[in-house]
């Protein structure tokens, strides 16, 4: 007959194994603090004391120096990696040097706290020839909690929204409305210099806000000989045409990314 246990209650016993189970899906795999791994000599590296965490499970390295067998002749690659075996109840943690001449793939096993089975992660890689080890390289990452990591990701999301939303902007300038033709004034006043403080405008829309004295109506009000590439407009210039010269103001409203 099956059965179900409620693991976190009063007076229960939490077990490491249950605490990786939640830890795990919450932290990611990676060091918490120090482990820098630096060149103590030809044929000897040097870590900092830290902690790290592999799939919920816990781990801390005291500072020392690690030795690396160095090869008799020719060059070989080389790694410094923590191994966890849950199987291994002598020794379920060990910190590890490996060198091949083509490093095989880590055991990476996200259902360790299930199977008490082998995981690892590692650290560092480096090259090895028979006289020092060179091109040591950091490749384990900094552990980030899973409320830091979703507001990281919830910050590139919104700065990709903006990124992509239609952004509305504004600018007043003067028409001049003098030449005479056919009883109507008109004018053309340039408005490149204005727009070219935009990017990808996807629309300019001009609207009268001030006639210049004496006029009764403004009979046109245009957005031309401007430039459309791929969609966005640039440059151009305003006509006004009206029943009486003089100087109108005019409101551009501008559409852009």
């Amino acid at each position: 007959m099956a059965t179900i246990d409620l693991i976190t209650y009063d007076q229960k016993m939490v077990t490491p194994k249950d605490d990786a189970l939640i830890h795990q899906f919450g932290i990611s795999n990676g060091v918490l603090y120090g482990c820098e791994v630096t060149l103590a000599n030809s044929n000897t590296l040097h870590i900092t004391g830290g902690q790290g965490v592999i799939y919920g499970r816990q781990w801390e390295i005291a500072e020392g120096d690690i030795t690396v067998t160095l090869p008799a002749s020719g060059s070989l690659k080389g790694r410094l990696y923590v191994k966890i075996d849950l199987s291994n109840t002598t020794n379920p943690i060990e910190l590890l040097v490996q060198t091949a001449v083509t490093l095989p793939d880590l055991t990476d096993d996200d259902q360790i706290n299930v199977d008490n089975s082998v995981s690892e992660l590692e650290l560092c890689t480096f090259d090895v020839s028979s006289l020092t080890i060179s091109n040591l390289v950091r490749t384990v990452e900094q552990v980030a909690d899973g409320d830091h990591q979703d507001v990281v990701d919830l910050q590139a999301d919104v700065s990709e929204i903006k990124s992509n939303l239609i952004k509305l902007d504004k600018f007043t300038v003067s028409c001049p409305h003098t030449t005479v033709s056919s009883n109507y004034y008109y004018g053309r006043t340039s408005i490149a210099t204005q727009l070219a403080e935009y990017t990808n405008i996807i629309a300019v829309i001009p609207i009268f806000v001030a006639r210049a004295p004496g006029v009764d109506a403004v009979h046109a009000l245009n957005y031309s000989n401007y430039t459309l590439t791929d969609g966005y407009f640039t440059g151009g210039q305003l006509e006004v045409s009206s029943n009486r010269t003089g100087t109108s103001t005019v409101m551009v409203y501008v559409l852009h990314l």
